[in-house]
């Protein structure tokens, strides 16, 4: 008896604490989409600042010079529009660009 009240006492436990392990789940894959959103907006309104925020670029040895390079490319290829598509099962994102070139 003893063996059946604390087994099911180590089930009510476990089932209790799903909805935090979810919570914490999706707390994730929420800043994980937030920075995306973040990064892309800054891309599409040209903000350099905003999109060097999330970038680890080591080609460049300054980042006055990373600045001036993304400037380059956001002036030559700018971004229209972006759809993001989640995968869950995998835990990565697909991201669909429009990109106007000038």
């Amino acid at each position: 008896m003893k063996r059946l009240i604390t087994v099911l006492m180590f089930g009510m436990l476990f089932a209790l604490s799903l909805p935090l392990l979810a919570d914490a789940a999706s707390k994730q894959e929420t800043q994980e989409s937030k920075i995306l959103i973040n990064f892309l907006e800054s891309m599409k309104n040209g903000d350099i600042d905003g999109v060097i925020k999330y970038v680890n670029d080591e080609r460049f040895e300054s980042t006055k010079r990373l600045k001036e390079e993304y400037k380059l490319l956001l002036f030559k290829d700018k971004l229209v529009e972006y759809e993001i598509i989640e995968n869950k099962e995998n835990n990565y994102f697909i991201v669909n660009l429009s990109v106007f070139r000038k």
